[in-house]
């Protein structure tokens, strides 16, 4: 809990002065609106925000937050969905996009080092031009960093066929309190030494520690890649297309689905080609060498056709695939034109399930008659169904609400999981008991207490609290609070 040697806003400018420059230390009002949010609806105040530029500078700040009893709340890009860096207990924001160093590509042993600042895309351009590949490809890869990533285990359309940032982290350093530097994991592809440490810090959403330095493992490039958009009469008929394509042991690289709402919001907000007409529509990429593109396009083509495909159009060259994947990446700006707030919903099913989420998904926003749009990578099963609203209709967003909780534990019914990439932070707390229960809760509970003993690394995030939070989306959350109300967790 918050204890009384909290520090004044003056006194804490002070002091945190005294270990970084003056131009790292934020506690202007004025400077601390843009880090209330992520892209979620929940809202915060952080005291003071700090910009470290190394491992030491996040050392010795963590340090002193720690000693007196201040909330710490790690920071990316803020691209987030689920609230997870938002500061609900007030305290300080470590803001680490100025740690944006490509240490290291190491074309010998195939691992990139890197600080969690990291632009996503960027290293993909840099690792390309080496011949190498990092698959991970969140829809924000422009904007969001590889610490984020790694803390919220993030995905992607490439996760059908090479996995999400998981299976792609070898070794990390990271910062835990009182202020000590761990190193776990490193560059060998074999770890079998004693708990695997590192691993505990993916998906750990900041709650343990700040992670400072991430070793990744890279693979080669490949060579080719096809990309196509199939049309369908329904949106059904494609989501069973899903399955007949993965029963067929063809493992496309992307295989995403939209529903005609998602294509005609795309196609209003930036023209990419997407027929508007169509019920559903499949983009289907395959990759590898030349013969296995080829062979490999061939038996998806004759699926979609025997699954009843109105249109297959295959991408004439690159600029044209591009193009493609610009309009999907676009779906989320793409409905924020549409209404003033968009919920995006992020389950994950077994692909056998597909269908039957897609189903359960239509039928759940049809019963509480929220708009939606659907779009998904639903190769892995991982759907996200966006929901159109405006929060400021206090009753049509309790509908939603209902309606995202009610897809929740429809996926986990199903074998799923209540997030597939986005994360828990502070929208889905309320659902992670459904899908760990009481036991896991408690032993997740017990791991951050040895690293987080007085509970301050980013609070309120992953379990949902009562007292603190109140109904999701609602209450402290839109308007945070001081750390002087001591943590959540």
């Amino acid at each position: 809990m918050a204890g009384e040697n909290v520090p004044t806003r003056e006194a804490l400018r002070r002091d945190l002065c005294r270990i970084l420059p003056e131009d790292q230390v934020l506690t202007a009002d004025e400077d601390l609106t843009g880090y209330r949010n992520d892209a979620s609806w929940f809202k915060g105040q952080p005291d003071a925000v700090v910009l470290p530029t190394s491992t030491e500078e996040v050392k010795k700040c963590l340090a002193y937050a720690y000693s007196h009893d201040i909330p710490i709340i790690p920071r990316g890009s803020g691209t987030g969905l689920s609230g997870g860096v938002v500061p609900l207990r007030g305290g300080i924001v470590f803001d680490l996009g100025r740690m944006n160093k490509i240490i290291e590509i190491d074309t010998k042993n195939l691992t990139a080092t890197v600080q969690p600042g990291v632009i996503t895309g960027e290293l993909h351009r840099a690792v390309e031009k080496l011949g190498l590949f990092y698959p991970p490809d969140p829809a924000t890869l422009t904007v969001c960093t590889i610490g984020g990533n790694v803390a919220t285990r993030a995905g992607g359309p490439r996760g059908v066929k090479y996995g999400t940032t998981k299976d792609y982290v070898l070794g990390l350093e990271a910062v835990v309190p009182p202020g000590e530097v761990i190193r776990a994991g490193g560059r060998t592809v074999k770890f079998s030494a004693g708990y695997e440490i590192g691993r505990l810090f993916v998906g750990s959403e900041g709650t343990l520690g700040i992670i400072t330095e991430i070793i990744l493992k890279l693979i080669p490039l490949p060579p080719a890649k096809k990309t196509m958009l199939v049309s369908f009469a329904t949106i059904e008929a494609a989501a069973e297309t899903v399955v007949e394509i993965i029963s067929r042991a063809i493992v496309p690289t992307t295989l995403e689905i939209m529903d005609k709402k998602t294509l005609q919001a795309v196609q209003a907000f930036r023209d990419v080609g997407y027929p508007t007409d169509v019920e559903g529509l499949l983009i289907i990429e395959v990759d590898g060498s030349e013969r296995q593109v080829a062979e490999d396009m061939e038996v998806v083509e004759r699926v979609c056709r025997e699954m009843g495909a109105i249109e297959i159009k295959v991408a004439k060259d690159q600029k044209e695939a591009d193009a493609l994947w610009t309009g999907r990446r676009s779906m989320m700006a793409a409905f924020a034109h549409m209404r003033p707030t968009l919920l995006s919903e992020d389950v994950t099913v077994p692909r056998s399930k597909v269908p039957a989420m897609v189903k359960a998904i239509r039928e759940i926003s049809a019963k509480y008659n929220i708009e939606l749009g659907l779009g998904g990578h639903v190769g892995d099963g991982n759907m996200h169904p966006n929901f159109l609203l405006d929060k400021r209709n206090r009753e049509e967003f309790a509908r939603a609400e209902k309606v995202m909780a009610e897809v929740a534990q429809a996926a986990v019914d199903m074998g799923g999981v209540v997030s597939g990439e986005h994360g828990i932070g502070i929208a889905k707390a309320e659902y992670l008991r459904w899908q760990c229960g009481d036991l896991m809760l408690h032993y997740m509970r017990e791991i951050k207490k040895v690293f987080d003993p007085k509970g301050l690394m980013n609070p309120g995030k992953i379990w949902w609290e009562q007292s603190a939070l109140g109904t999701p989306g609602q209450g402290s959350t839109e308007e945070g609070g001081s750390h002087g109300t001591g943590p959540v967790n």
